[in-house]
């Protein structure tokens, strides 16, 4: 005890400027420990192929883009030479070894050709021993919330969701009521964007376009006008930044999205749900069915008012704009629910709040 007064008295009697590089160096060993602990508790991950998607994989997990994971490195399939800027570790039959020497928890499969290019005994033998496996599109999909495109099949469309008659029903009540709700609410809203728009530009207040909904079926969408009068009697064309063809207050209404209030209507006739792939009208849907694949899946389920790529992707200007959003909506498609349907619509909100409509 007498030692420890002692010690005491000493830390104490140091000059003032004695105390810093004793502090820094206390902080940076305790820094140093939580950071060995931190890397400790991470799980080793190993990516199996050579193509496109290990590199996306292999990017997802070096980055930290997948919580909780730590890239031990890549193994190259058969046939398959390693990304640019990744080192194969080895090749499959190196892989016992390789999990063995990093302690493996997860082995993420992204190869782009599986015949006879997969070590499958040694696959099974790690799944025996307590690593986890995954497919490289379930784990890209699982990390970023939309698909991969180029290894997306179609049976992964076909076979996938869980949309029980008793949610189905659930997500219909939830529309009605709060389409109806929010009408209600926002009708001296409504009033008074008509009165600015009347006063802005010549025209009607409202507008209908004809878009295409779930199973291909069409319909009449209704939205408040934030275009000049007669803008598409050329034709439809895509919509861009600082469009001329958008009037001043259509500007403000596209950016606080208030133009899509009266698509409530629409919820409520049952022609789209509050959250889905946007409505797109047939003349597009045609094209881009012509130039992206599975691009028909997304009719699957009803267009929404907001939706996945809506809130996660910037407004769709062009065909390779639109294949970007195609990822998010069958992201969507694929792992719909319920709490998702309501994490949107937070999410809608607070694009919303920041006028980050187009």
């Amino acid at each position: 005890m007498v030692e420890v007064f002692r010690s005491t008295e000493r830390e104490v009697a140091r000059p003032a400027g004695a105390w810093a590089p004793s502090l820094a160096a206390r902080l940076g060993g305790i820094r140093a420990w939580m950071a060995r602990g931190e890397r400790a508790s991470l799980c080793p991950t190993l990516v199996i192929g050579g193509g496109p998607l290990a590199e996306e994989c292999a990017r997802l997990v070096r980055d930290g883009a997948a919580a909780g994971l730590a890239f031990v490195g890549l193994v190259a399939s058969a046939g398959e030479a390693a990304p640019p800027g990744l080192e194969a570790l080895g090749g499959p039959h190196d892989l016992p070894r390789i999990c063995a020497a990093h302690e493996v928890g997860l082995i993420v499969v992204a190869a782009g050709e599986r015949r006879g290019s997969l070590p499958l005994e040694a696959l099974l033998e790690s799944q025996i021993a307590g690593v986890r496996i995954e497919e490289g599109w379930a784990f890209h999909e699982r990390v970023t919330g939309r698909v991969f495109l180029p290894a997306l099949r179609p049976s992964h469309v076909l076979f996938s969701g869980h949309r029980t008659r008793a949610a189905l029903a659930a997500k219909r009540v939830i529309d009605v009521v709060v389409a109806a709700v929010g009408l209600v609410l926002a009708l001296p809203l409504l009033v008074l964007a008509a009165i600015a728009i009347k006063l802005d530009s010549a025209g009607p207040v409202f507008y209908a376009q004809v878009r295409t909904g779930a199973r291909g079926a069409t319909f009449s969408i209704k939205k408040l006008r934030t275009m000049r009068d007669g803008a598409e009697e050329a034709g439809a064309v895509w919509a861009t930044a600082g469009d001329p063809r958008v009037t001043r207050v259509g500007a403000f209404l596209r950016r606080t999205r208030i133009d899509e209030i009266p698509q409530l209507w629409n919820v409520i006739g049952g022609e789209m749900s509050l959250v889905g792939p946007r409505p797109e009208r047939p003349c597009f849907v045609t094209e881009l069915t012509r130039q992206i694949p599975l691009y028909r899946q997304r009719l699957v389920v009803k267009p929404g008012v907001t939706g996945l790529a809506q809130v996660r992707f910037r407004y769709g200007a062009s065909v390779e704009d639109a294949r970007m959003k195609l990822a998010w909506d069958l992201g969507y498609v694929r792992r719909w629910s319920l709490g998702m349907d309501l994490g949107i619509l937070l999410a809608t909100v607070k694009v919303v709040l920041r006028g980050g409509g187009r």
